[in-house]
């Protein structure tokens, strides 16, 4: 009796399922593990980007307004009065020289200017800048001082454009009591490159961390500093790429420029700031991890269901072989025990009797040997002894003649059209179990009466073909490829009457490729199918020739 489908397999595919969720789910936890502890030494850096972020913010303003404070506290002479525009060269050099900072474009303005209230006449040194530069430096000045609130020094950071050409920084000293309005306005003008010297020299010589983690290094190779403008513009950036993705951002206070401080983790660095350092991400073998599980997973539930598929087909085979015995074995049993009895008297009942016990000999040995040339094929796909040069016009009208017993039982003719001379490579046994086979489907499933049509022809040059044309219901096209599996039959074979085994045409695609040759099913001409197999030719053999007349 066949088994229901998945009943011993259903225990297996639920163990698999089982094994599939249990390495997902562990293998999300170490994944959820590693991300966590990921997470954890990022913030650590983050929280060390942001602290040094916040030391190169602190120190920049702090660095600008000393160096604005240092240019303007000589700026009134012994009699208190203001100098004139022209003395900052010496105290911005002064300057520089006391920190230690050569700062080559802080040695002097670009100008110097002082602005006197009401009149807002500018004073210039030097007097030879275009107007419009002019009026764009006072229109900068006094909206400083317009400001409420507004700082008595202070440095403003002026785009390209803004009031010269190039980026610039305006550092500035307001004069007037405290409480009453500005009297005049002292400012000098130095490139925004100079600002960057300044903040370079203390970033190169003051660490952005506290000692306890950043005396074992200087910032270069722990950290990656830069300072920006507002806009973005490029104040000072540090040698070398960040990488990290780690960067913090602080601001320096808006009466010193309100520059943007930036501070990354150096690549490699972390292993110094945190033990053991930043772990590499996980993401990528996780989902290689996860792919690799849900490709073995898919691939052992296909196999468990081709697996649970084929022990259906060959129960569907068993069953098959047996009911297609069963009756073959019921008449020659029958006839052989009406035989013993002496139940048949009349000679036609004994010649009828053999004759029923010979055609169905023949049919068990057909389907015997079919069951055996394909337990054969599956463990020798290539021919175990070497192919013979057949006559196949003669093997064909041997064959069907053997058959001839067999068809004649359903009342069927056989029709040969064979084109002589034609020979091929293939084992006699080999060409008879094709032929065979394609008999026995015409006279399975055509109907009584009908002929069978055997061609035999040259279909190409080096190339011949045999042909089995019957009358019966056809080949469905989509069904033309599947019947040449192992096991496979028409839904509607299954059904009917007709019982069957599934490996009669699988044994004749089997030969047929042992022999370099190739099988397939057409339509027959008016109604059918045509059971087609095509082999390379051979040359005929030439026949030896005749010894001469007397001797020996």
């Amino acid at each position: 009796m066949p088994r229901p489908p998945g009943r011993g397999t259903t225990p297996l595919t639920v163990v698999l399922l089982l094994t599939i969720s249990l390495s997902l789910w562990l293998g999300y936890d170490a994944f959820a593990a590693a991300r966590g502890h990921r997470a954890a030494v990022e913030a650590t850096l983050r929280d060390y980007t942001a602290m040094a972020a916040w030391e190169l913010s602190r120190q920049t303003g702090e660095s600008l307004r000393w160096f604005v404070e240092e240019v303007f506290d000589d700026l009134r002479d012994r009699r208190g009065e203001l100098r004139p525009p022209g003395s900052l060269k010496v105290g911005m050099a002064d300057a520089s020289d006391r920190h230690h900072c050569p700062c080559p474009s802080l040695r002097a303005p670009l100008v110097e200017l002082r602005l006197d209230y009401p009149e807002r006449r500018p004073i210039l040194v030097p007097d030879t800048l275009d107007d419009a530069v002019v009026d764009r430096l006072v229109a900068v000045l006094d909206a400083r001082v317009a400001e409420p609130e507004s700082p008595r020094r202070g440095l403003i950071i002026a785009g390209p454009g803004e009031v010269f050409d190039e980026a610039a920084g305006i550092g500035y000293t307001t004069r007037g009591r405290h409480g009453d309005s500005v009297t005049a306005v002292y400012a000098f003008a130095i490139p925004v490159a100079g600002v960057g010297e300044l903040i370079e020299h203390w970033y190169e010589h003051n660490p952005l961390l506290p000692p306890s983690r950043g005396r074992v290094a200087v910032n270069d190779s722990l950290l990656h500093g830069q300072v920006r403008t507002l806009a973005g513009g490029p104040v000072f950036i540090a040698a070398g790429a960040p990488g990290s993705g780690l960067a913090s951002r602080d601001t320096v206070s808006a009466a010193w420029g309100g520059l943007i401080a930036e501070v990354d983790v150096r690549p490699g660095a972390a292993s110094k700031l945190v033990a053991g350092g930043l772990p590499p991400s996980r993401t990528p073998l996780f989902l290689g991890m996860l792919a690799l599980v849900v490709l073995a997973g898919a691939t052992g539930l296909v196999l468990i269901r081709r697996e649970d598929e084929l022990a259906r087909l060959r129960d569907d085979f068993v069953s098959g072989v047996s009911h297609e015995l069963r009756t073959p074995l019921a008449q020659i049993r029958m006839f052989a025990e009406l035989q013993s009895a002496g139940k048949l008297r009349t000679e036609e009942d004994r010649r009828r009797a053999v004759t029923v016990i010979d055609r169905e000999a023949r049919r068990l040995s057909h389907m015997v040997e079919n069951v055996l040339q394909f337990t054969r094929l599956r463990r020798a796909p290539r021919p175990v002894k070497g192919p013979v040069r057949l006559d196949l016009g003669q093997a064909v009208a041997e064959a069907v003649e053997g058959f001839r017993p067999l068809l004649a039982a359903q009342a069927m003719d056989v029709r040969l059209e064979l084109e002589p001379g034609l020979h091929a490579d293939v084992g006699g046994g080999s060409f008879r179990q094709i032929l065979d086979n394609f008999l026995d489907n015409a006279a399975k499933y055509g109907p009584e009466g009908q002929t069978v049509t055997v061609r035999l022809e040259r279909s190409e040059p080096g190339r011949v073909r045999l042909m089995v044309e019957d009358e019966g219901p056809g080949v469905p096209a989509a069904e033309r490829r599947r019947i040449w599996h192992p096991y496979r039959r028409l839904d509607r074979d299954v059904r009917s009457r007709h019982p069957g085994s599934g490996v009669g045409l699988a044994v004749v695609a089997a030969l047929s490729r042992q022999h370099d040759g190739d099988a397939w099913v057409e339509d027959a001409p008016g109604v059918g199918a045509r059971f087609v197999v095509e082999l390379p030719e051979a040359v005929a053999p030439e026949r030896e020739p005749s010894p001469p007349v007397g001797v020996a």
